[in-house]
């Protein structure tokens, strides 16, 4: 077979490697596509948003916690950059409980092509690209989930591709070079902070014919000036958490550094493969780290740069975990699950494959893990005949209770309070009329701006207790079962 045979069959296979994970998890499962159904509350949250922005271009109402809201705008936590690539796949193709399913597959799959392109991979390094593809095993779970972890992941290898790009192309066009490219690199930013690190290898590349410190000082001025931006921008366009976290800046460090060593020396009640996984990432920066200072004066120039690269990439997802966010269990798994994305791809780049042979075998040792977290993702992942029944009764009882007023210059008349995120509550999301917004009582008074609340049902002293008080508010019941309760205090609008 020819090389290039060899490689048209190895980018194939690369791009449509997402598409062979959803297979096989229908198939070893015994599912169809369109039984796939958001299950976990940061799922219904991200898939209700997604569903808003196709039809309206936004949500109509205020997502967020405890009456908040944000500064600026209508979404959720994280802001609009995440949701807008679902809405307007939504907008173009629909959108259903399994459309994440395709617009994951269609993201991550351009943006293997895409990089594949962008870095004009011969046969062999597109062979190590298609074994770090298999091995990702964070990023193939989350395929299945209507989280916004996939987009993110696409924008990164993406990221990691028009950067290097950039590298190798010194005389390429203006317009790409500074405005296509940076204009990208900022809106990557607003979807997930960690990213702005891309900034820095922008610069990097810009900055070519300085000398080394300028380009690294010009990297670190743009980075920290796109930080400061990025954050603000996006305290302005999302809701805060409700978190109740008071603790400054050194507190949180010392914590999520304490909760890393717990995660990586005791058990601690995770799972062995958050501890595999992490040990994983640790131990290939350390090769990539000790092979840079031990051929510190014969790797070639193009190698020592991949490969400075990638342990700037995993240093500062790691770091930017400890500093800015926290290092609990999935949250910590699933991003920095970014930074190892973009480093290995970019290792595949190099013609010394220390880092990938190590990235497979740690991914490997990792492999008899999988049955501790395949529950995670595939238990209750598929609906069932009784709760599409459920789920249709309720939401057809929505469609005539609920009324979405697009014109209204309120957003809180197209908001709807919850109690909780119970998985009962979640069902009962997912039932609502697109456009319409939850805000989420965690703790503290009760929500008194939504135009609807809905309550959970339970047989205790509690729950007549709140009843009265959301009474108290101007709250009316307009519709009740065995499980719920729904109350307005905009009586005008309800539908007959």
């Amino acid at each position: 077979m020819s090389e290039k045979s060899k490689r048209n069959i190895l980018i194939l296979l690369n791009g449509l490697y997402p598409l062979l994970v959803i297979g096989y998890i229908l198939l070893s499962n015994g599912k169809i596509l369109t039984e796939f159904i958001p299950r976990w509350n940061d799922e219904v949250c991200w898939w209700q948003q997604a569903n808003a922005v196709s039809r309206y271009g936004r949500p109509l109402g205020y997502w967020g916690y405890n009456g908040g809201k944000p500064a600026v705008g209508t979404f959720a936590a994280w802001g609009p950059a995440a949701v807008l690539p679902y809405g307007l796949f939504g907008s173009i193709f629909g959108w259903n409980f399994y459309s994440y399913i395709y617009a994951n597959i269609a993201f991550m799959s351009l943006a293997i092509f895409l990089f594949i392109c962008l870095t004009d991979m011969d046969w062999k390094k597109l062979s190590a690209l298609l074994a770090v593809n298999i091995l990702q095993i964070v990023r193939n779970y989350y395929l299945s989930t209507a989280m916004a972890e996939t987009a993110r992941y696409s924008m990164g290898i993406l990221a990691a591709g028009m950067i290097y790009w950039l590298f190798r192309h010194e005389n390429c066009n203006k317009f790409v070079k500074y405005i296509l490219i940076p204009v990208y690199l900022l809106y990557i930013s607003q979807a997930y902070l960690c990213l702005v690190l891309c900034v820095f290898g922008y610069m990097y590349c810009i900055l070519k014919n300085c000398s080394i410190w300028k380009r690294i000082w010009g990297g670190i001025a743009a980075t920290a000036l796109c930080v400061v931006f990025s954050y603000k921008s996006l305290l302005l366009l999302s809701t805060p958490y409700a978190d109740g976290r008071t603790c400054n800046a050194v507190e949180r460090v010392f914590e999520n550094f304490s909760g890393l060593v717990r995660l990586l020396v005791w058990t601690d009640g995770e799972s062995v493969f958050f501890r595999m996984f992490v040990w994983s990432y640790l131990v290939l920066l350390f090769v990539i780290l000790i092979l840079l200072y031990v051929k510190r004066d014969t790797m070639e120039t193009f190698d020592k740069t991949i490969y400075g690269a990638a342990a700037f990439i995993l240093m500062s997802f790691l770091g930017g975990y400890i500093v800015f966010y926290n290092t609990t269990s999935w949250t910590f798994i699933r991003g920095i699950s970014i930074g190892l994305l973009m480093a290995t791809f970019l290792l595949c780049l190099s013609e010394i494959r220390v880092g990938v042979l190590c990235f497979i075998i740690c991914a490997v040792l990792t492999l008899p893990c999988l049955n501790e977290i395949r529950p995670v993702f595939i238990n209750d992942r598929f609906s069932t005949e009784e709760w599409r029944e459920d789920y249709n009764s309720l939401k057809e009882e929505f469609k005539k209770d609920i009324f979405v007023d697009s014109e209204n210059d309120n957003p809180w008349n197209n908001t709807i309070g919850v109690i909780g995120t119970d998985q009962a509550v979640m069902d009962a999301i997912l039932a609502l009329p697109a456009g319409i917004s939850v805000n989420v009582a965690m703790d503290g008074p009760i929500l008194r701006e939504p135009a609807y609340m809905l309550i959970r049902k339970k047989p205790d002293a509690d729950y007549y207790f709140m009843c009265q008080e959301y009474y108290s508010a101007g709250y009316r019941n307009i519709f009740e079962n065995d499980d719920y309760m729904l109350m307005t205090r905009l009586y005008s609008h309800r539908q007959d």
